[in-house]
């Protein structure tokens, strides 16, 4: 019978999927950090180094703390799960697997996958303009303010954002040499 890393390697390559494969834990742990890949299929028992010590590490980088991570083990002692959730694991595939169970588990965490990758994404834009020395503030679409920094509630006079439209708080609050309708609808 094939080794499970082929099989894995056929079935997603087959679906489109591109597949980076590591010979032992350690050189799976380098080519995550070099690839920043979108999910890793981690096995527990490699050489040099473990899947937990391998998952342990994935967790504390925060280059990849935010992979999804599936175990691929045939371990069913309910200890070592225990372990690799504790460790920050996402799934668990056992071994032997259906193709289409490993395909919809890796359809649906590459879906988480892009979803924390916005968040953290967004925490990080919400983290720099709070940090910033400059008045800054974010409004979506209709004026709502989604974002601002103390430094622009300062000088804007703003204590409570929340549900605070800018045009609303411009117009109310300041005298201005355009019209309202000229703000909402700027010639192009």
């Amino acid at each position: 019978s094939k080794a499970t890393s082929t099989v894995l390697k056929e079935v997603l390559e087959s679906e489109g999927y591109k597949v980076v494969a590591a010979k032992d834990g350690e050189a799976a742990l380098k080519k995550a950090l070099s690839e920043s890949p979108d999910l890793i299929l981690l096995d527990i028992n490699m050489p040099k180094m473990t899947g937990f010590e391998v998952l342990e590490k994935l967790r504390a980088d925060p280059k990849t703390k935010l992979i999804p991570t599936v175990i691929v083990t045939a371990l069913q002692k309910s200890a070592d799960r225990i372990k690799a959730m504790k460790l920050g694991c996402d799934d668990f595939l056992s071994k032997p697997f259906e193709a289409a169970e490993l395909l919809a588990r890796v359809r649906s965490l590459l879906q988480l996958s892009y979803y924390r990758r916005k968040i953290d994404a967004k925490d990080t834009l919400a983290a720099v303009i709070h940090d910033m020395g400059e008045g800054v503030l974010v409004c979506d679409s209709k004026w709502d303010i989604v974002n601002i920094n103390p430094t622009a509630q300062k000088y804007l006079s703003i204590v409570d954002n929340s549900g605070l439209q800018l045009l609303d708080y411009i117009c109310h609050n300041f005298t201005l040499s355009v019209t309202r309708e000229e703000l909402e609808n700027p010639k192009t």
